[in-house]
């Protein structure tokens, strides 16, 4: 067994009971491995997120601008709300190299009743530094 903390996103009907002799590996690995151990239990129990990235080209007032609009984001949002709070014109879209990199954060699971991809933040990387 590789020893691995990561999580997949599969069909429910994929899925099985994990076996004796694999409860057992692990937790005789984490017996010898006290560290491991402690790493697992700390773990924050979150998947990685989605990233949707967008390159942008901006000013510094205009990375300002976005930086306080992205404050006014509700806990979920759209990319179409997204754009609509924040009023980001889709000029500053461009292809890279770029001067910032935006990243929408999303859990792959989530969607809004029209099956639209729901985000629960969003940061912008300042890409000349």
């Amino acid at each position: 067994m590789k020893k691995s903390i990561c999580v997949e996103l599969v069909d429910v009907h994929w899925l099985k009971p994990v076996p004796a002799e694999t409860v057992a590996e692990i937790e005789r690995f984490f017996a010898e491995h006290p560290d491991y151990k402690q790493k697992f239990d700390l773990a924050e129990n979150r998947p990685a997120p989605t990233i949707c990235n967008i390159w942008l080209n901006l000013t510094d007032a205009e990375k300002n601008e976005l930086e306080n609009k992205i404050s006014l984001l509700p806990e979920k949002f759209t990319a179409d709300a997204f754009f609509t709070i924040t009023h980001l014109s889709k000029d500053h879209i461009q292809e890279p190299p770029t001067s910032h990199l935006l990243n929408l954060l999303g859990n792959g699971w989530e969607v809004d009743k029209e099956k639209e991809f729901l985000y629960y933040g969003a940061e912008i990387r300042d890409l000349r530094r």
